[in-house]
């Protein structure tokens, strides 16, 4: 308990570091948060690591992740930094801080970047958001809206795991989520200049299974969630509008 303690008040120090303007101050403190959360759930969350579970957080068994997360905000403003070694530190711990309860919003965070870091990191990116999407998605609508996002904005990078796991997942789901995706992807294809070929590959294949499901309107219509990447309004509004094939 003592332990858990000095490693609590270690975090909320280290988190105040951050604040600092000499990038040497904020790079070891980025770096030692990593280990710090790492160490921490070591033996709790298998290899791929990624963040606590809310369960675990209430429990208190991870109390330096819970500590962690209320330097958040701060950890993920490092990503506009001009230095890449300080956006690669910050990406790092972001991984660890996702959970159940802020995971559109650091995902959301996690494709901004995508979009502006630099193509030889884009794979390991994809990689990472698989996996969070994976553990926490909160719905099935969101999780699609996710994976066409990414092999939107990074399909001419990302690995065959990554397609594959698009493919299996929508071949697996309702016929309504496979027409809501399939019509996603339609669109998304068409306003591309053919470069990301994760999304053609994704799309294609889609188009060819489910091609029968563009000829007729489709009714899923979940919950609206706030941090959807695509609203349902616009989706509705757009499929309206959209043209057999």
């Amino acid at each position: 308990e003592s332990e858990d303690s000095l490693r609590v008040l270690a975090v909320n120090i280290l988190g105040r570091f951050l604040l600092n303007r000499d990038n040497n101050i904020r790079y070891v403190a980025l770096n030692t948060l990593s280990r710090c959360i790492v160490e921490n759930l070591t033996g709790e969350e298998g290899a791929d690591g990624i963040g606590a579970s809310a369960d675990d957080d209430e429990d208190g068994t991870n109390s330096a992740a819970s500590a962690l997360q209320r330097h958040r905000t701060t950890v993920v403003d490092c990503l506009k930094d001009p230095d890449i070694s300080i956006r690669q530190r910050a990406l790092e711990l972001i991984y660890h801080l996702v959970n159940r309860d802020n995971v559109e919003t650091l995902t959301a965070e996690l494709l901004n970047y995508l979009v502006l870091c630099p193509r030889e990191h884009r794979a390991e990116i994809c990689a990472r958001v698989l996996r969070v999407v994976d553990r926490f998605s909160p719905s099935d609508r969101w999780r699609v809206d996710t994976l066409v996002t990414m092999l939107t904005i990074a399909g001419r990078e990302c690995a065959r795991q990554v397609q594959s796991s698009a493919i299996v997942y929508i071949s697996r789901s309702s016929e309504d989520l496979r027409a809501y995706a399939t019509h996603k992807l339609l669109k998304a294809v068409r306003d591309d200049d053919g470069s990301q070929r994760g999304l053609l590959v994704v799309g294609i294949w889609c188009v060819g299974e489910y091609g029968d499901l563009l000829l007729k309107p489709y009714t899923y219509t979940p919950p609206s969630s706030a941090g959807n990447l695509t609203e349902m309004a616009e989706a509705e509004a757009a499929n309206e509008g959209e043209e057999p094939v």
